[in-house]
């Protein structure tokens, strides 16, 4: 099992597909091309060193899914120290349903499920 991978740009995260398709898949950018359902020789020209191409978001998520890659976001701990300041606090005012998911996200709820909002359906 691969190591997971620090990615703070596009270069990185070309780079780590580029990777995991040529070393640990142990294939070709074509045969990516294929399973991602995008044209001929594309993923090459996405994923080079200076790419020909630029992809677009739903692109690159298309090939994360492809090579069984999955992103997960954390917070990088850096952050308050760089740029937090430069964020301006809003006021919220909270009613009904929103203070009870406010609640239980402050850990201060009865209950850990989320329900859907009004108006709102899966």
């Amino acid at each position: 099992m691969a190591l997971p991978r620090i990615v703070v740009d596009a270069a990185d995260l070309r780079a780590a597909l580029r990777r995991r398709i040529l070393f640990e898949l142990n294939s070709t950018f074509e045969s990516c091309d294929a399973v991602a359902g995008l044209a001929a020789r594309y993923t090459q020209k996405l994923l080079a060193n200076e790419p020909m191409r630029r992809a677009s978001l739903e692109t690159m998520l298309l090939l994360c899914q492809a090579t069984g890659l999955r992103i997960t976001l954390d917070v990088d701990p850096t952050f308050d120290r760089r740029l937090a300041h430069r964020y301006t606090r809003r006021k919220m005012v909270v009613r009904g349903e929103q203070r009870a998911a406010a609640k239980v996200i402050e850990g201060q709820g009865d209950s850990p499920e989320v329900t859907p909002l009004r108006g709102t359906s899966d």
